[in-house]
């Protein structure tokens, strides 16, 4: 794929995950596509690492950095400017089937984090702010049924924490204010 039509993709998938728009949470998984995994990218063997910082043929690096399974199979891919880490990255599982995803920007955790279970349901859905955990954070559990649900503000729990059992009914709430636990809830008989 072109730098011309990456960046704007890419650029346009960052804005989204910043939105506050719920994204799906379905098992489909979109960009990039499975032809356009590691087409771009630098094998990690061909890159130096110092100091957390990339770099090839002594200089630093900007792109994409990939490992691949023993099978052949996109194992890793990792973005770099400037020879820190920025922007997509990915891992996947052996069959080539996305495990997690998320983005990095600063060095740190930025925009929507997801990960998979290997029967591709989604696993867990978090967001980040340069590090902190922001917005709802969700979990699922293998089937697809809904784990957990809870609210961050300033990487600190604010609102509702809700725990649902295996069957998908309401057994937990928790309500917290700046990080402090303030009531719980139990909706299940001991």
């Amino acid at each position: 794929m072109s730098a011309k039509v990456f960046l704007p993709t890419l650029l346009f998938a960052f804005f989204l995950s910043c939105s506050g728009v719920d994204a799906p949470t379905e098992k489909v998984q979109t960009e990039p596509q499975e032809e356009e995994r590691g087409s771009d990218c630098v094998p990690m063997q061909e890159i130096s690492y110092a100091s957390g910082m990339a770099y090839l043929d002594n200089k630093t690096f900007s792109g994409k950095v990939c490992s691949y399974h023993s099978n052949g199979e996109l194992h890793t891919m990792t973005s770099y400017r400037e020879g820190k880490k920025d922007g997509m990255w990915e891992i996947f599982y052996l069959d080539g089937q996305r495990e997690k995803s998320g983005f990095t920007r600063q060095g740190k955790d930025d925009g929507l984090y997801r990960e998979w279970y290997a029967n591709g349901e989604l696993r867990y859905e978090y967001h980040y702010d340069l590090g902190k955990k922001v917005d709802v954070w969700k979990s699922w559990y293998e089937d697809g049924t809904r784990y957990t649900e809870r609210h961050f503000e300033n990487d600190e729990l604010n609102g509702k924490v809700l725990v649902w059992d295996e069957s998908g009914k309401l057994a937990k709430e928790y309500d917290y204010v700046n990080g402090r636990l303030m009531n719980s809830q139990m909706h299940f008989k001991e």
